[in-house]
């Protein structure tokens, strides 16, 4: 997903957590679910050893081999459920500013999530963003690869 949708889409995720939790949860929320898309600007910087902005962007938004995004994998996110949920014990402060960026990184997820089914799977108001495809068998195979941390 484009990051100009993740910043117009994350703007409701703040209204919403700085009228419910406060504005320094909702600003939280809102950067980790912008933020959280540094992770491909910096596996095209230590791969590609490119460190401009404009060609990891033209990168991304071509046709390329899958990649390891850290930050978007199932894992990172258990990891830093289990983080937060760790500082619930420890810090009633961490506790509380973790939880407003896990809620903003999966509110990311969930984003990305929602688009990749709108735009690769035959559904209605697939049309709206112009993809679909025929082969069913590749698209289950990728969304599983997505989710499991491979693109």
């Amino acid at each position: 997903m484009y990051v100009r949708y993740h910043l117009m889409f994350s703007l409701f995720l703040m209204s919403y957590m700085v009228l419910n939790k406060g504005m320094i949860c909702g600003f939280l929320a809102y950067a980790s679910a912008v933020l959280i898309d540094f992770d491909h600007y910096a596996w095209y910087v230590i791969k590609k050893k490119d460190f401009s902005l404009r060609n990891a962007v033209n990168f991304f938004l071509s046709k390329h081999k899958p990649v390891l995004l850290l930050f978007h994998t199932i894992w990172f996110q258990i990891a830093w459920l289990i983080f937060v949920f760790m500082m619930k014990f420890i810090n009633s402060a961490l506790y509380f500013l973790g939880s407003c960026v896990a809620v903003g990184m999966l509110f990311h997820l969930f984003l990305d999530f929602l688009y990749y089914v709108l735009a690769y799977y035959d559904l209605p108001g697939s049309g709206i963003l112009g993809k679909s495809y025929s082969n069913k068998k590749e698209i289950i195979k990728d969304a599983k690869a997505k989710f499991l941390g491979v693109l």
